[in-house]
């Protein structure tokens, strides 16, 4: 009856006192009864199955070797060591009965259950590792990013599945790297890679890989060379305004502030200092020297780079940018130069545009305290100097307060340039060095102004200008299908010949030639030719040449003649 109500798969019994040839017969002259419709045993049918019908067993497992099974696929532990006798009692412990099972198929189902369940509760560590690290990874990696790249765009999109203390924390360090953009600006990219991507130390002075409180015992760290376009821009008439605007003289400036900015940033340009009344931008070329760019203290003896060799040894020479584009340009140090002029003729029209009937500076405009300090000729303007060079890149300060700039002798002559415009009546002035790098489509509507040496300096310069006499829009930058900002086609944007539309083609013809006669000392037909072009098209240039002429004329008889000093240019009579 035992072997009957068994659900399990018997291999061997042994009953105390009886033979395993006894017990194995018995149990292959064994019938089962069979099962009712709802799974039970049918106590009605009679014993006529070979098989048990629940658990499958039948005599047959009793033939199995059991040697070649697995100890762990036996189940013995139904077995008993006991003596009974007939009324039931137990009167020694002596005698061994047990019965062995096959557990295989056990086994085997008990090992897919566990693989299920190991695969379960990894899918389920795994999704909970992904949604727990999710956040943090996003943390990272806009931490990464701006290591990466200092001035790269760390805006972030919103996403409302994000939980609140998680959105607020990534909107706090995209402000934070944005802060230090702003505050550091292209000079302080070093500084933000190096202590983004750092150890933990805080390093503020470049370069190098000093901590902080090695930082703290010295006085200074060697910066960087590198070579750049400077833009130097001053507000005119700043101290006056100040003193009728007072408090909102913040406002005015930040909105100058905001054209210079931007369209120094359309242009691959970067803000590096405002200095009240003055901003400085800078378009970083390279590292180092670029090779074949003169310097305004260069020796006359130094020779001059081939053409051909200055392209050789340039041509890997680059600097990846984006601009108002989405993905980064390898931008050429030519493009950069042609980039910094245009950039600067966009601040002129935006400012001109500006000043027009309900222009940006409408509210301006229409003061009646600034119109009565101006004698009702208010107005607002910006000078501009453009020049290239090397400049010494770095933090300069304290562990108080540090500041990432240039430090050069070419910032300064930017800044000499700018302050010039006033003496030539003209908006700009551009170096003959950056003159030297433009290229030749962008230089042929250029125009050479004067050759004058500064104060401290007895090295002579071409001074040139872009001249204005249509103030139209530019065109936005074209960018790709991909996001990236695409070169200017000068030949087929037009647009520097469309800003020079209103100024007869006769006056640069007449004072291009003056300019030469002017330069060759031959003062009489210079002065021939300029005052035919200021006939033509009356401007501050022409008309401080004419000036000059008059008050350095050397000719007593009612002509015109270079004095004998002249070696074809003359000192800046102002700083």
């Amino acid at each position: 009856e035992y072997i009957r109500q068994c659900d399990g798969l018997i291999l061997s019994v042994v009953v105390y006192g009886v033979s395993t040839n006894l017990t194995n017969e018995w149990m292959h002259q064994m019938q089962f009864q069979g099962l009712t419709s709802t799974g039970a045993v049918d106590t009605t049918s009679t014993y006529a199955l070979s098989a048990n019908p629940t658990s499958g067993w039948s005599a047959s497992y009793l033939n199995m070797d059991l040697s070649t099974l697995r100890k762990s696929d036996l189940d013995t532990t139904s077995s008993i060591y006991a003596c009974y006798a007939n009324d039931g009692t137990v009167f020694d412990t002596s005698c061994f009965s047990g019965v062995v099972f096959d557990i295989q198929s056990q086994n085997v189902a008990d090992a897919h259950s566990n693989v299920g369940k190991t695969c379960i509760i990894i899918f389920v560590f795994g999704m909970s590792i992904y949604f727990f690290t999710k956040d943090s990874d996003q943390l990272m990696a806009l931490v990464n990013r701006l290591a990466q790249n200092p001035l790269a765009n760390v805006e972030i999109e919103e996403d409302l599945n994000q939980e609140y203390e998680t959105r607020m924390l990534e909107k706090t360090i995209a402000k934070i790297g944005r802060l230090l953009q702003v505050g550091f600006g292209s000079a302080g990219t070093e500084i933000i890679s190096k202590n983004m991507s750092g150890t933990g130390e805080l390093n503020v002075m470049i370069p190098g890989a000093l901590s902080l409180s090695l930082i703290l015992s010295l006085n200074h760290v060697a910066g960087k060379k590198i070579s750049s376009i400077f833009g130097f821009g001053i507000i005119e008439h700043f101290t006056e305004t100040v003193s009728v605007l007072e408090e909102s003289v913040i406002t005015y400036i930040n909105t100058l502030a905001d054209i210079v900015h931007s369209d120094a940033n359309m242009y691959y340009g970067a803000a590096n200092k405002n200095i009240g009344s003055a901003f400085l931008i800078a378009w970083k070329i390279c590292d180092g020297s670029l090779p074949g760019m003169r310097d305004p203290r260069d020796p006359a003896t130094k020779p001059i780079m081939d053409a051909a060799e200055r392209v050789k040894k340039r041509a890997d020479i680059g600097v990846l940018l984006t601009a108002t584009g989405s993905r980064p340009r390898k931008i050429s140090p030519q493009e950069l130069v042609d980039s910094a002029l245009v950039a600067v003729l966009r601040m002129r029209v935006e400012i001109h545009t500006a000043n027009q009937p309900n222009g940006r500076f409408h509210t301006y405009l229409t003061n009646q305290a600034l119109q009565d300090k101006f004698d009702n000729h208010f107005h607002v303007a910006m000078g501009f100097g453009l020049h290239i060079g090397w400049a010494i890149e770095g933090a300069i300060g304290s562990k108080f307060k540090i500041d990432a700039s240039y430090l050069s002798p070419n910032v300064n002559m930017a800044a000499r340039l700018e302050n010039a415009t006033g003496q030539f009546q003209c908006d700009m002035l551009i170096s003959e060095w950056f003159m030297d790098e433009v290229s030749p489509i962008v230089k042929s509507f250029c125009r050479k102004v004067d050759r004058v040496t500064v104060k401290g300096s007895e090295i002579p310069m071409d001074l040139w200008t872009f001249d204005i006499g249509n103030y139209v829009d530019i065109p936005l930058p074209l960018v790709d299908p991909n996001g990236v900002q695409m070169p200017m086609d000068f030949e087929r944007q037009n647009f520097l010949q469309v800003l020079q539309e209103r100024i007869p083609r006769d006056f640069f013809t007449l004072f291009n030639d003056g300019m030469t006669q002017y330069l060759d000392g031959h003062w009489d037909l210079a002065h021939t030719a300029f005052t035919a072009a200021y006939a033509k098209y009356p401007d501050g240039p022409t008309d401080v040449l004419l000036k000059t002429l008059a008050r350095e004329n050397s000719d007593t008889n009612g002509g015109y003649a270079a004095p004998a000093w002249w070696k074809g240019f003359r000192p800046l009579t102002e700083k």
